[in-house]
């Protein structure tokens, strides 16, 4: 999709609008094979060594190997970035599984008000901001530490990995983003309130556009009130021009799919297979997606699956990434039912 900014651009858009008439005719177009473009954030750690020296050790003494689980158990207690070598990733080592962590982002602005978000950026409302500090306490209290973190172009994502790593204490964990880990873009319903298009053209048509698996929603055109808004993002200006991308102007849970599956299995596996400690900060669609795929959720069983957010839940894998353990949520029980219910409600995102 080539990008043009105008006047009509001013970067966040204007209020969410009321609901028009949508098209009535959807035609699908065949989507060419793209590439991932991504940004690494690496990290330079500087170490500084203190050299002690005690009392002479008699020339007869014997020096004992401590055991080599003693040595990754406290190398594993130990802060982050004290040692000048790779960080060794002891979780594998030490339990002989390959874990992931997925967390969707905290609530954004357009969520808290029953806005369709999909691909507009919007920020993290003030629960939002609670959620994702909710998840990083959850996870700190697990002692979860993470090589690399991977999320989306999208501020929202990005605000709540931010809270996280630095709650963790791991502010600069390298981060790998990329298009494909986008929220689905909903087309023309962006910015329309799910509510009122569910008095307009029924509940049971809105549930369909949210979670059905492959029934897309009318296609986002120029003149639609948010085109410039998104399009003019600088994240996807950068990539319209460097890459040859191509990128939806709509999407259900089946396109959005064809796009995460293929970023989990050629960037995110590979690093996961080198023991690498993977975190994901995501969206509801894209996690969806995930789960699905992971899981061999049917096209039908999918639509009931929902994902709270600021929660974050787990995954086990073996040495030929077989799930082991699936969507293990961390917290409260009460908790993460009142937030699956919460996503599910036609009142949320």
């Amino acid at each position: 999709m080539s990008v043009c900014c105008s006047d009509r651009c001013n970067g966040r858009g204007a209020d969410p609008v009321r609901p028009g008439a949508l098209p009535t005719y959807l035609k699908k177009k065949k989507k060419k094979p793209s590439a991932t473009t991504t940004t690494t954030t690496t990290t330079t750690t500087t170490t500084t060594t203190i050299t002690t020296t005690s009392a002479e050790e008699p020339k007869h003494a014997v020096r004992t190997k401590t055991p080599r689980r003693r040595r990754l158990l406290a190398a594993a207690a130990a802060p982050a970035g004290l040692s000048g070598r790779a960080t060794p990733y002891y979780n594998f080592e030490m339990t002989g599984k390959r874990i992931v962590v997925m967390a969707r982002h905290g609530e954004s602005e357009w969520s808290k008000n029953n806005v369709f978000c999909g691909w507009y950026d919007s920020h993290l409302s003030d629960r939002g901001t609670n959620e994702a500090l909710e998840c990083a306490q959850l996870l700190k209290q697990s002692n979860y530490k993470f090589d690399k973190a991977y999320t989306s172009l999208l501020t929202r994502a990005h605000q709540t990995l931010k809270i996280i790593t630095e709650h963790i204490d791991q502010p600069n964990l390298p981060v790998e983003e990329s298009w494909r880990l986008n929220e689905r873009h909903y087309g023309a319903l962006t910015g329309f309130n799910k509510a009122e298009l569910a008095e307009q053209y029924g509940e049971n048509q809105v549930q369909i556009w949210r979670r059905s698996f492959d029934v897309l929603p009318p296609e986002m055109d120029k003149s639609h009130a948010y085109y410039m808004s998104i399009w003019c993002h600088p994240k996807i200006v950068a990539h319209s021009y460097t890459t040859s991308e191509k990128f939806p102007s709509t999407e259900s849970l089946k396109e959005t799919m064809e796009r995460v599956i293929p970023y989990w299995d050629d960037y995110i596996v590979p690093n996961i297979k080198r023991g690498q400690r993977i975190l994901i900060v995501a969206h509801g669609t894209v996690l969806r997606s995930l789960i699905k795929y992971l899981d061999g959720v049917s096209d039908n069983d999918i639509c009931s699956i929902n994902i709270p957010s600021g929660i974050p839940f787990v995954y086990e894998f073996d040495d030929d990434m077989k799930v082991l353990s699936s969507k293990k949520f961390l917290g409260d029980k009460k908790r993460i039912e009142e937030g699956i219910a919460r996503a599910a409600s036609i009142g949320s995102h």
